[in-house]
Parts: C-alpha cells; structure tokens; sequence
C-alpha cells in the first residue's frame, strides 16, 4: 500500500501545495552521478502517483481545471497546463544508513510509526542511525483554489482500513483548510493593501485572528505541527543545492491530536458576532468615503458584509451561562434545536467532508506526542502556518467575491475594490497606482483597521502575536455596603489568563516596558488604550469612563451584569478581548446553576430478586445549588430578592428563568409521578443525561448496592479476579478470572456483557467458566443458548466437554434435530445448547418456546447488521442474561456497536433513527468529541477489551499458543468424503505390497484435500488443473475449513496483526490466493515450489520491511516451511496438516524465532468426524515423542490393516454441517 505525502511551499505571492507519493519497491541501487541529488527510491512516478489519485477518487485533472478556472475564467487552457504541473522538489528525510557503509535509503513513513512502537523486527538490513537527508521527489504543484478543493476532497476518517493511506502532514493542512473554513464564515477577514518590493501593488483579503478561540487555536497548530510539514525547502531542487545530513531524530510524519472547530455545527457558525466584517463589496458607499472615525459607535464592522450568509442568524449571543460554549460544544443533533447539520458553504460545493474528524478515537494509536519544537522553530513553523492561511483565506473570498459589482467611477478605491473581486491571477492583483495614491489609500485602510491590525495575517507579515498581553475586563461582585459591580480594566498574558495587571500598575508605569512576573509587556499603556477603545464599540456602558484621565473601572447595576454575562462578554473575547469572571459565574462546568440533589438506593428486594436497567430505585430530592442544598424557606428568600444575581454562601450564580419555573413546579408536588430507574442513574453518572423534571441534577450520591454497581460499572477492569470454579477443567488466567468476575457481576445485575477480548484471550474459557460459577453458586435454573457461526459448533461442544464435563450439552444442528414440544422438552434438563446463527431465524418459533435463562452470542460481529433476520431473531429471544463475546473493536463502528448494545441492553442507546442522530452523524459527520465522550462513557460499563499488547495481559500469555480449530465438513464435502472412501477401501482391500500402500496414501492424499475444499477435487477424484486465480467453483459455504479460515482472518486483520497460512497443496493455495484477495479488498502473497527466486526474496522483503505490505501470507509447506525469517507475522495458520508435529513446528519457527517481539499463536486446522480428527487424537496421545522426530510423516499409517485403516477414515455424520 502506498501513502500519500504532500505540504505548502511557500512563495513570496501564495505560494502552492506540493503533493507526492511513496510506495514500497525492494532495495533498488540509488544512481547518483557528481552534482546531482538522489531521487526517491521509494518516490512514485507520474504514471503510479496519477493512477493512484483516480482510483482514491482524487483525479488531479479536476482540481488542476479549478486552478486554470481560478487564473483565467476559462476552461480551455485546463488540459493544456496538466504536463506543467509536475515538477521536482527537494525533501529532508529521515534516512538510515548500515553499519557496513552500504547505501543511505529513505525511511518509509509508515515505518517509523512500527520503529517509534517498537514493532519492527530486529533483523532488518538496515542496522544504522538515523539522519535528515535530501532526496529529490516527483510530485504534482497545485495553486492555493486547486489545493484548497484538494484538502477538502480528502477523507478525514480514521488512519486504518481504507483511509490509512494519507501521510501526516496532509492530514495537517486539511484540518488547517477547514480552520479556515471557519474564519470564512465568521467573516473574520478583512481587505487590504501591499506594495511588492519590485514596487507593484496588491490588493488582498487578509484572516484576522483576532478572537480567543482562534488564538488558542493558532498556539495549539503551532506546537502540533508535524516536522515534516517544515522539510520542504521553498526552492526546487537544484544541481547546485548542497545540504549537508544532521543526525537528528525523524521528523514526526504522524497526525497530530487536532481538535479544530466544529465546522458542521449551526452553533458553532451562524451564532458568532458579526464583527470587523469586510465592506460590502455590492453597494457604492464603501471605503470610497472618509474612513470611519473609531470614536463613532457606527462604523463600518457594525454591518456585516452582503457575501451570501445570513446576517440575522448571528445576532443573538449564545448563553454563557451553558455548561459549555457553543463554540466550544456542539449542540446535541438528537435535539429539535438543530436545524442544519451541514455548514454554510461560501458558494463551495457542500461535502460531507468540510468537518474534521474526531482524532481522539481508538483509530488513533499509531499517534505519539508531537516533537517538541525549540522557539525557532516554532517561528517557522508560526510563518508557514499563518502563509498558508493567508493565501487560502485570499483564494477563497476572490473566488466567492468575485464578480460583485463596484461603483463605475475610476478612482484608486474603485481599482482597489476592482481588485479584491476580480479572479486570482497576477494582472488583477496588481493595483496601477502612483505613490500618492498608494499613499491616501494605504492610511485610510491603516485608520480603519488600527484596533485589529496586530492580528491581521497578512502576506508580508506572517509572526503574529509580538506582545502576548491584551486587554481585559474583571467582574467584581459588590461588597456588603454597595449595591453595584464593578468592572475593572487590566492587561492579560495570553498564554496565562491568571497572570493579570490592574489598571492602576499600567498607569504608573509610563515606560515602553513593563516588567512584570518576569514577563515583559511591551508599550503597556498603548496596548491597554487600544484594547479600551475597541471595547467602547462593542460594550458602550465602558465608555463614560474613559473620559477620565486614567480610566480603571466603571459601575455596573446588577442587570448591567446579568445583560455583560449573558450577551457582551462573548462578544468580547470574540474580538480578543480578556474575560476574568467570579468562579460561579464562569461559563461551562464551573457555573452554579439550581438544580436537583439526589441521593438514591436500591430498594428492599426479594430472594433471587433480578434487577435490570428498568428497575426503579428509591431516592430522595432536595433542592440545590452546587454542592450546598437549599430548603424551600431559603428558596423563597432567594425569589423574594428578584434579582437574576444571587449569592450563595459567598459565591454568586445567576438564576435562570427555566429553573426557576421547574423548582417552583416541584414544590407544587408535580413530583409525585416522579421516577428513577437504574438506567437513568446511569445515564446522570456518565454525563448524557444530568436532568430530572427539568432541573438539572447537580449532586448524584448512591448507596448500598447502587454505589457498588456505579462504582464497578464506571472502572470494570477494577473487579478483583474471583477463585476459578472447582469443576473447571483448567486454570484460568488472572485476567481470565477477573472476566469471569466481570460476568457474573452483570448478571446479577440483569445487565447485558459484551466480552471483547482479542482473538486468542479465551473469550470461549471465561464464558465456560462463568457459566460453572452460577452452577456452583446454584442459581444455573435454565437452560443457556449458544449462537455461534455454523464454523465453531464443534469447537464450542469441544471446548464444553474440555472444560466443564459437569455441563450437559446438547448441539441444536443438522437435519435429525428436535423440533416443538420435543426440542422443549430435551432442553429442560440441558444447562448449555448450541446452535447457528442460520438457525436462530430458521427454527424461531421452536427457540422463542424456551424460556433460556441467558442467550450468548459468540462472533457477535454477525448481527452487525440490525436488519438481518438473523439480528432480529436473536432479539426476540426471552432471556434473563445476555452475553455478547466478539473479538473485532466494536467501538470504531458504531452501527455494529449500536446493534450488538441494543441487542445486550434493549433500548439503552435509543432506537437505530435516534442513535444516528443522537451520536453517528455528529461523530462520523462532524467529528463531535463531546458527542463521542458520551457515548463511550454510556457503553463503557458493558464492554470489557483486553488488548495482547496490554501490559496486564502479556505477562500472563505464553510466548507461543498452540490452540486446535475445529471444524465440520459441508453437506457437499460429506457427500463426496463417503463415496471416496467407500470405493478405496474396497480397492485397497484387493490391494498389496507396495500397490497397497500407495492406495491408502492417494487416499489419504484426496482427504485431506478434499476437507480443504471440494474444488481440488474433480468428479473422479483427480487434482484440479490448478492456475492461479482459477477459483470460480471456491464458496466458503461449500467448507468448513474456509469458513473458519474466513472469521479468524477477518479478526486478525481488523486488530493489525499479520497472519501466516501453510498448506501442503500448492494448487490450493494457487486457489486460496484469488479468493482472498476478493473477500478482504487486500492483496495476499503466495510462495511455492514454483515461485522464482527473486520473486521469493521480493515477497519476504516485502511481507518483513513493507509497513503497508500484505498482512496474509500463504506458504507452501516445503517451500516455505525452512530457512525463511518471517518475524512480522504473529499468526501462523496451519489449514492441513502432515501428521507430524515436527515439520508443522519448523514451518512455525518462520515467526517463532529471534526477532520475534509479539506472541505468536498457532492455529491448527483439523476437521471434526473425519480421519484428520482421529489421527490428530493419535498424534496428541504421543506427542512428546512425535516432535522430537522428522520423517516421512504418513508411512506409518500404510502399515495398518483394513479394519484400522476403515476406523480411520470413517465419517461420522453426526459432525457434518448442514444449514
């Protein structure tokens, strides 16, 4: 797999994004001759790089005719201009050179995500260190209106599976687009002027950055840069261009944690003030007039601009008196409030991609923390960041712009005006004015935008933010004796809110410097002054205090701060302006509200009383604010005071009208029908829900029996592990134990377990000996189904029978089994029946005639799509428990999620329309961390993961696990498995000597191959014809072994782990090669006899040093079962077997060995009822001695007689899968 690279290139105008590919190759000899610098070995050519754009739907045909559209207005010059676009471009790389003075490569990208993880195998060839190097690259140049389209056509879901191809600068400059995506609809641009240094004149629209949020977000994209963003010198590269190597750490190619604006939000956009808008380019009275005098309350940025947004959607202020800000928060989408889920687009085509996507989600692994960048090169960093911003910023606004009409009159404004809406190409751009006019035009401009300009971006300044103090404002409640507020005026460290300078220090110190907490403040009284004037405009009750000499507060009246806290200090701190507010004032969770305390328990139950999440709990109300609980006397006296301020033991809180009303509704006695159920304790615990009769709930205390549930629920890997019942049949890990403990607490609870392990955990053992513990404990009354995939109905009788003989299990399967009122009737005195998926719909009506006392799921992947019969089926069940186990991370899919939660815990996450809502579209869509928080936090308490790679659990895993699959043949398999075997055995009955033996091997030989697959046989017994990719006849439901093959694979690769598949057969891995390939969309190696040499050590070099390389690797057992290193691998797939364990071990010491860094699990194939099953008994029997030998690993069963050889092979029907 390839991956996609690409940065800004600055220029002195716009400058343009630099797009290239990697792609892995083995190790081609690097040509370099004197003067010139080496190429990529691993860089993609035009033909690969263009190809692989048209297959990931990024044609750069598209976004190169947006470019010449942008430059000229014509389509006709667009394919004329595409062979230009590709040009060479010089790169620093992290390079490896070996120890022995071999050549220096550069290192994949995606590799050092394994190198910085330590995932790598140590026998890589490359043994060096590393160091910054320039290579020379091949790549696309896009202009900014191209490379904005481009940003914005790139997927923004997680880094694996089939968006895992973008590197991490890419994903960097997306989310930086989007940013300004979002100063667009803010109107956070202003028009300006500059002069080239060749003396030419440019018209330009500049962002303006002037507001907290974006300042904040500004420091945060500084410092997560990715270093690789700045190895892209501006310059192409160059014969002459001499850089010499640094031994340095590699730049960090990863994507940083970004949480950017959420774009997609109604909140987020249209509820921002309208402020410093740009003039409205349609109308005649523009700046063309006398510049606005700033002491005016009227003034140009009082109106916003006619640019296609709707002004009136951003008049009314959010509520800061919210737990959160709306720029901060996304409104809930599951709410009637919402009425856009998509933002407003700037005469863009709207995309479901112009929001980020959450970066915090499991998807996130492979992140580590950013480098951490010394103050040049966060100055660097800061100029190409701001270049870039700026140049889109100007792309952008001419494009939406552009054709707005302007006043007919000639005059430098009119030409300025001209410019600014005119297309993006360098004759528009450049404004024909003599200095006079330059002169008149760059002051008024200067005049009007002197409050803002330290925070206007524009192309010659590019380091903002030289003084990090502003102005601010600090609320003071009044003292005992006084009756007003007072807002006190002060200078704020941006970097830390805490340290503020009052009024009165700033006055005293009339110097150009004002040292401070070992901080400097440059021009402090300027900036002070600047800041006040700017706040006179936005806040008017501040101005009659500037009229005195040396200002440092005005008097607030107590609905004068109610109106500054609800509606202007946002305003303010939109415009950069510092808020200091009392801590119950502040908005978001430090605010005090009224609310509601609640202390509830778990009310007196009966012997073996279940309770479940509907179950309602007693509890008792008190009103209160914060912590500190309120009477109703005090509340009355709290009403009396008629104040939207109030105190409350010394710390005030503003009351809203909303509760208000509800708390004066409670003490009516509306709260006789008042509930609380076990379910609503958890939703208030984990935050979705903190409301009851419409107050919110601000104190939550449980009891007893509740306070342990809560407790555990909200830490479930903090249960102590319990002793392993006395009747399991084994020795259950510690973090096995603590499962099984897991379990059975949920069930006493009646509440729903998804058991979420990898594969090789023992998911099967823990539910096993769960199930002996309610046996034990005595509380095992009923029957318990078993719905497994139709692959594992043996392994799971197996597993039964291993691990608890005390168990009586019957198999529901096949066509002799019971129906009705017998199946019924056989099942009361069964404790555990196991059946198929297939089945659960097809024999319904019998099933729902049970009353099961739990209902598990294994694979629980299956009912992944809630609209499948089976999915349905299995929910209709009446159970008592249920238990999901699966091995797939359920949470990076959230319809998957939604449906096995619903199906554990009906109804907890809503129906599937108001799940989409509530939590799919915000998190898939909009990228809603808040919305994702809260859904973790809600299924959190019924799903128990355990990665291989924790730290808990590798400790108590063997370094190699050798586990048996099981698996039953089809009803085409037995068909044809009984016809060979009756016709050889009667031929070999007649048979001898050496003839004899050759029969029972060929016939040994078609078993096996036919317990592969029906397709290596043909009608009479012979091997097929085998060409790769000849597989037309291959279907898994014609397989057991393929089947299983199937599920483990697909476990295997969603958790990142690399497989090996031996089989003795070449034309069955000529078959297995195609096939996979179709069914996981990946490409599969495949080394045999036949495979050339250089094939050979291209696939294993890719298979070991290819960070995107194949994950399957399919072996021959003589071509690939000695001399090869294949530490890469953590699995190892033995589909057939030799009969003899130590040839199956050499082929397994291919990953076993040194180098190896992970546990390995082996996985032996060998299906049920069949002579595979019998020899392997035989085999396990004399194990010890059977591995310590290697020899020709059947001819000791040609010396059997006739009557052992017909027990041998025998089928036994009972084991045939029958759907």
């Amino acid at each position: 797999m390839a991956t996609l690279h690409g940065s800004w290139i600055p220029r002195e105008t716009n400058g343009h994004l630099f797009i290239w590919g990697e792609t892995w190759r083995t190790k081609a000899q690097i040509s370099t001759t004197a003067n010139e610098m080496s190429s990529h070995p691993f860089g993609m050519t035009q033909e690969e790089l263009t190809s692989f754009l048209d297959s990931h739907g990024l044609s750069i045909g598209q976004f190169l005719e947006v470019s010449e559209k942008a430059r000229s207005g014509s389509r006709k010059r667009g394919a004329q201009q595409h062979h230009h676009r590709w040009q060479s471009q010089i790169i620093l790389l992290p390079t490896q050179r070996s120890c022995q003075g071999e050549p220096a490569y550069p290192v994949l990208s995606s590799k050092l995500f394994l190198d910085s993880a330590d995932d790598s195998p140590d026998d890589s060839p490359e043994g060096g260190h590393w160091e910054l190097q320039p290579w020379q690259v091949q790549g696309v140049s896009l202009e900014p209106m191209a490379g904005v389209r481009f940003l914005e056509a790139l997927p923004l879901g997680s880094f694996e599976g089939s968006d895992a191809y973008l590197g991490g600068e890419l994903r960097f400059w997306s989310q930086v687009m989007r940013w300004s995506l979002d100063l667009l609809n803010r109107g956070k641009f202003l028009p300006g002027l500059y002069r080239l240094p060749d003396g030419k004149v440019r018209a330009f629209w500049q962002p303006l950055l002037d507001s907290t949020t974006d300042q904040v977000r500004l420091e945060k994209y500084i410092k997560l840069m990715p270093s690789a963003c700045c190895a892209y010198p501006q310059q192409v590269s160059s014969p002459q261009l001499t850089l010499q190597p640094t031994n340095l750490q590699p730049p960090n190619l990863q994507p940083p944690n970004l949480q950017p604006t959420n774009l997609g939000q109604k909140a987020t956009l249209r509820e921002q003030p309208p402020n410093l808008q740009p003039t409205n380019l349609g109308q005649k009275a523009t700046l063309r007039e006398q510049p606005p005098n700033l002491g005016q309350k009227a003034t140009l940025r009082e109106q916003p601009p006619n640019l296609g947004q709707k002004a009136t959607l951003r008049e009314q202020p959010p509520n800061l008196g919210q737990k959160a800000t709306l720029r901060e928060q996304p409104p809930n989408l599951g709410q009637k409030a919402t009425l856009r889920e998509q933002p407003p687009n700037l005469g863009q085509k709207a995309t479901l991609r112009e929001q980020p996507p959450n970066l915090g989600q499991k998807a996130t692994l492979r992140e580590q923390p950013p480098n951490l960048k010394p103050a040049t090169d966060l100055v660097k960093a800061q100029e190409l960041l701001l270049g870039f911003l700026s140049s889109v910023v100007n792309t952008q606004v001419r494009d939406f712009v552009k054709g707005e009409s302007v006043p007919v009159v000639e005059s430098p404004m009119v030409e300025w005006l001209r410019s600014l809406s005119s297309n993006l190409s360098s004759n528009s751009e450049t404004l024909a004015l003599d200095s006079q006019a330059f002169g008149r035009l760059a002051a008024a401009l200067s005049t009007w935008n002197t409050p803002v300009q330290q925070n206007l971006v524009t192309p010659t300044s590019k380091r903002l933010r030289q003084n990090l103090f502003r102005t601010c404002f600090i609320l003071k409640p009044p003292s005992s004796d006084q009756e007003n507020w007072c807002l006190a005026y002060g200078l704020q460290a941006v970097d830390d809110p805490d340290l503020v300078v009052d009024a009165e220090t700033i006055w005293n110190h009339s110097g150009e410097r004002l040292e401070i907490n070992q901080r400097t403040i440059e021009q402090p009284q300027e900036t002070f002054l600047r800041g006040l004037g700017l706040a006179t405009r936005l806040y008017p009750p501040i101005e009659p205090s500037l009229h005195q000499s040396r200002p440092e507060f005005c008097e607030l009246t107590i609905v004068d701060v109610y109106e500054f806290i609800r509606a202007s200090a946002w305003r303010l701190q939109e415009n950069g302006l510092g808020i200091v507010l009392p801590p119950g004032l502040k908005p978001g969770t430090g605010a005090k509200r009224l609310g509601i305390s609640l202390l509830a328990e778990v009310p007196p139950q009966k012997k073996n009383q279940r309770l479940g999440l509907q179950s309602l709990l007693k509890f008792k109300w008190q009103l209160a604010i914060g912590d500190k609980t309120i009477s109703k006397r005090e509340f009355d006296r709290l009403m009396a005071l008629k104040s939207p301020l109030v105190e409350v033991d010394g710390e005030w809180m503003a009351l809203q009208p909303s509760d208000v009303r509800a708390a004066q509704e409670m003490f009516k006695g509306s709260t006789d029908n008042m509930t609380l159920s076990v379910e609503d304790a958890l939703r208030i615990t984990t935050g979705d829900n903190n409301t009851l009769a419409k107050l919110p709930v601000v104190k939550f205390e449980a009891s007893g029996a509740l306070q342990e549930l809560i407790t555990n629920l909200q830490g479930n890997q903090s249960l102590e592990p319990i002793p392993q019942p006395a009747s399991f049949q084994g020795q259950l890990r510690p973090y096995q134990a603590r499962g099984m403990g897991w379990l059975a607490f949920l069930e006493r609870w009646g509440l729903g377990a998804c058991l979420a392990d990898d594969m090789g955990l023992g998911k099967t053992a823990q539910l096993i000996a769960f199930l002996l513990l309610l046996q034990e404990e005595g509380t095992l009354n009923g029957p318990c189904l078993v719905v497994c995939p139709t692959s594992v109905l043996g392994n799971w009788e197996r597993e039964v029978k291993k691990f608890a003989p005390s168990l009586k299990t019957i198999v529901h399967h096949g066509d002799k089994r019971s129906k009705g009122k017998a199946f019924a009737k056989a099942v009361k005195t069964k404790q555990v029946i196991i059946t198929s998926y297939s089945l659960v719909h097809r024999d319904a009506t019998t099933l729902d005639g049970v009353e099961w006392q739990g209902v598990v799921l294994d694979e629980a992947q299956n009912i992944k799509n809630p609209s499948a019969k089976q999915s349905q089926a299995v929910k209709q069940l009446s159970t008592s428990f249920r238990i999901a186990l699966t091995g797939t991370p359920v949470e990076n899919r959230l319809s998957e999620l939604w449906s096995i939660i619903d199906f554990l815990n009906p109804g907890y996450l809503g129906d599937r329309q108001f799940f989409q809502r509530r939590f799919a579209v915000p998190i898939e869509k909009f990228g809603d961390r808040d919305s994702l928080q809260t859904m973790r936090s809600l299924v959190q308490p019924f799903i128990l993961r355990r990665l291989k790679t924790d730290k808990s659990i590798i400790q108590d895993l063997p370094e190699k696990q050798e586990m048996n699959v099981f698996c039953g043949l089809s009803a085409a398999q037995a068909t044809v498995y009984q016809q060979l075997v009756d016709d050889s055995l009667a031929q070999i009955e007649e048979a001898e000597g050496i003839k004899r033996k050759g029969m029972i091997l060929t016939l040994l030989l078609r078993l096996k191959q036919l317990c592969n697959h029906p397709a290596l046989l043909d009608s009479k017994g012979k091997k097929t014809k085998g060409k790769t990719g000849d597989n037309s006849l291959m279907s898994s439901q014609q397989s057991g072994k393929l089947r299983r093959l199937e599920e483990m694979l697909e476990e295997a690769i969603s958790e990142g782990d690399r497989g090996l598949i031996f089989t003795q057969f070449s034309e069955w891995g000529k078959l297995l090669k195609p096939y996979l390939e179709k069914k996981f969309g990946k490409e599969v190696l495949f080394l045999y006899g036949a495979t050339r040499k250089k094939q050979r050590e291209e696939m294993i070099d890719r298979f070991q040093n290819d960070p995107d390389g194949p994950s399957i690797f399919i072996l021959s057992l003589k071509a690939g079962g000695t001399g090869l290193n294949l530490t890469r691998a953590n699995h190892v797939f033995h589909v057939d077997r030799w009969w003899n364990p130590a040839v199956e071990n050499q082929a397994t010491d291919r990953v076993f060995r040194i180098g190896q860094k992970r546990n390995v699990q082996v996985h032996k194939f060998i299906c049920t009822g069949t002579v595979e099953e019998k020899i392997n008994d035989i085999i396990e029997s004399k194990k010890q001695l059977a591995e310590q030998t290697v020899d020709a690993g059947e001819d000791w069963l040609t010396e059997m007689n006739t009557e052992q050889l017909r027990d041998l092979v025998l089928l036994d029907r009972s084991a045939v899968i029958d759907d």
